[in-house]
């Protein structure tokens, strides 16, 4: 055997170009192999029923109703309703709370701190509570 053409025990192992595409491309399949596998495995064992909604929560099915209520409307945190959109809420002459009040435009507003009639359709919030959805505001004496 010839020593000559044996790699010296000093100098480091050299990949050629032609060697190191082909380990490249091995390692990718295997990647691609593991995580095939994996996802297949993933499947099989999940009890995931596709025709259930994927969070637990029931949906809230309230039906409104139309509505009409007298009292001032007054300016409520929309911090204490998160996710609502309810920044208004109608109190009685004792400022005591009617009802909350949510509307698509800035009517509420233009009437805060006035005495008027609202009317709109009567819903509940996610938590529970009254809102009116106001479609028309009557102000009054």
């Amino acid at each position: 055997m010839n020593e000559e053409n044996l790699p010296r025990k000093d100098t480091p192992f050299k990949v050629k170009p032609k060697n190191k595409a082909r380990l490249i491309k091995l390692v990718g399949v295997v990647v691609i192999l593991l995580g095939s596998i994996v996802f297949v495995i993933d499947r099989f064992f999940t009890d995931f029923d596709s025709s259930s909604p994927i969070n637990a929560v029931e949906p809230i099915t309230t039906e409104a109703t139309k509505s009409s209520l007298k009292g001032t409307i007054k300016y409520t945190s929309p911090a204490n309703y998160p996710g609502e959109n309810i920044s208004y809420k109608l109190v009685d002459k004792d400022g005591k709370d009617i009802v909350l009040l949510k509307s698509e435009d800035e009517k509420l507003e233009v009437a805060e701190n006035l005495r008027v009639e609202v009317q709109g359709l009567q819903t509940k919030t996610k938590a529970g509570e009254s809102v009116l959805i106001v479609e028309k505001i009557i102000i009054s004496n």
